[in-house]
């Protein structure tokens, strides 16, 4: 019987409670209304080792226990997001760690998703909560769509000075 929902998303706690850094450049959003979280456009290469990794607040405002377990469902056919083959090629885009956890009453922790995209597209997912046990059916469960795009860095050439004769901008790379 935790009460389930997307709080906190982003938002970095150190151990102490205090919030962390947080990075302007990320394009991660939570459409309230939709019921979609977007990691935005990714390149893959910049994604880090697990990928880009948002944490969602889990919450537990009763007086027992709950144990909670988490899974992420990609759309289309694709892979679990706690599958063993999400590394490589052909694998699971989206992963969540961890896939189950014990609430403490009065208590909160974090979930993290992690989104490694492989190829350019867009990925879909359902990302899920379900407290094992559950038996109000109005916090027993959590659930929202998860979009991301794998996509390839950009170049923009910001202030070219060299024209050609033909009265072109000429971007001059040294070899």
């Amino acid at each position: 019987m935790a009460n389930l929902q997307p709080v906190g998303v982003g938002v970095e706690e150190d151990d102490d409670g205090m919030t962390g850094t947080y990075d302007e450049s990320r394009t991660s959003m939570y459409a309230e209304q939709q019921g979609t979280f977007s990691f935005g456009a990714v390149v893959p290469s910049q994604a880090g080792k697990l990928g880009v990794a948002e944490r969602f607040k889990i919450t537990n405002p009763n007086k027992i226990k709950a144990l909670v377990k988490f899974d992420v469902l990609m759309r289309g056919g694709e892979n679990s997001g706690n599958s063993e083959n999400s590394e490589g090629g052909g694998g699971a885009a989206y992963q969540v760690q961890p896939t189950s956890l014990e609430l403490p009453p009065h208590e909160h922790r974090y979930v993290t998703v992690y989104f490694k995209p492989v190829e350019m597209r867009m990925y879909n997912a359902r990302f899920s909560a379900n407290v094992e046990d559950g038996t109000d059916t109005t916090t027993n469960q959590l659930s929202f769509e998860l979009t991301g795009e794998g996509t390839l860095p950009c170049v923009t050439v910001e202030n070219p000075v060299l024209l050609h004769t033909d009265g072109s901008l000429l971007a001059d790379f040294p070899r």
